[in-house]
């Protein structure tokens, strides 16, 4: 028996989407995930994949969505085929997979940053309480 998937798919699920680059020859997909093969010709493969993480994808989906539970649900065969994806030129499709890329990648950096600055600020705080509890600044310091 042969089983597994290769890289270059993308990959769709009632919560997530994803574009595997990289992926082991011995991949085993649960049957809540969908491995979509895409026409490289016709279709960006990181541009669909951002088009599905948009709210008007996701909404296309979801709506069709039958299962009682968030996590359990489930998406049929006949609704992804049959979605409306919005199909410019390739080319523009390359550029608007890879512009929102570099705004992820800002936003990340941005966000590690951001949580970086918290954490520093928790210290010097934690390490403030402490010389103030431990009498190591002096009260005319704190303007008392």
């Amino acid at each position: 028996m042969r089983w597994g998937s290769r890289s270059g798919y993308a990959l769709k699920t009632t919560r997530i989407q994803v574009y595997v680059k990289g992926i082991s020859s011995k991949l085993l997909l649960c049957d809540k995930i969908y491995r979509l093969n895409i026409n490289d010709d016709e279709l960006d493969r990181e541009f669909l994949v951002a088009f599905l993480r948009a709210s008007t994808g996701r909404y296309q989906l979801e709506r069709e969505a039958s299962g009682t539970s968030g996590s359990m649900q489930n998406i049929g065969q006949d609704t992804v085929q049959n979605a409306w994806v919005a199909i410019p030129p390739l080319n523009e499709q390359k550029e608007i997979a890879r512009h929102l890329a570099e705004s992820r990648a800002e936003t990340e950096a941005m966000d590690a940053a951001l949580r970086h600055s918290i954490n520093l600020l928790l210290e010097r705080r934690a390490a403030l309480i402490t010389a103030a509890v431990t009498g190591q600044i002096p009260l005319e310091e704190m303007g008392a």
